[in-house]
This record gives structure tokens, C-alpha cells and sequence, in this order.
């Protein structure tokens, strides 16, 4: 599997934001809510359990869940950016 360094180097930077959007969108509410609190507010899954009711392991499952289709869909991206560019 690419490293996400790699992954994300093969992209400019608005194609970059424009693939992650679309990969946010993706995703259930559950895991774009979670990885949302984690990310841009810098939340820890214990304060986002805190923070939206739901269980440790729900959110850590969201969590992990989420990700693993962020890296799908951007590794996806990755190959059919590298189609335009041949």
C-alpha cells in the first residue's frame, strides 16, 4: 500500500482539496462527524464519545472505518491521476 506522503504528492493542490472533498462526502455521517472532531478540532475519541453521545468503540470504529475509505478513495485517485498524466 502507497504511503500517504506518496499518495498525496502525485496530486496539486487543488486537485488534492478537490478529491477530498469528494471522499468526505463519501462517508456516513457518522465517520465524516468523527474524523471532522478529530482532525480539525483536535479532539481525542474519548472526548468525541463525550461530545456526541456515542460510544468509545462506536467512535473508534467510525474513526478507523472512515480512513480506511479516505485512503481507498485517494489511492483511487491516485491511479486515475496518474492516467491523465500519461
Amino acid at each position: 500500500m502507497p504511503q500517504p506522503s506518496s499518495v498525496l504528492g502525485r496530486f496539486s493542490d487543488p486537485e488534492l482539496k478537490h478529491l477530498l472533498r469528494q471522499a468526505l462526502a463519501k462517508l456516513n455521517r457518522h465517520q465524516r462527524r468523527v474524523l471532522e472532531l478529530a482532525s480539525y478540532d483536535g479532539l481525542s475519541m474519548a472526548e468525541i464519545a463525550h461530545k456526541t453521545g456515542e460510544s468509545l468503540s462506536n467512535v473508534r470504529h467510525y474513526y478507523y472505518r472512515g480512513l480506511n475509505q479516505l485512503r481507498s478513495f485517494m489511492t483511487e485517485g491516485q491511479q486515475q491521476s496518474g492516467k491523465r498524466h500519461e
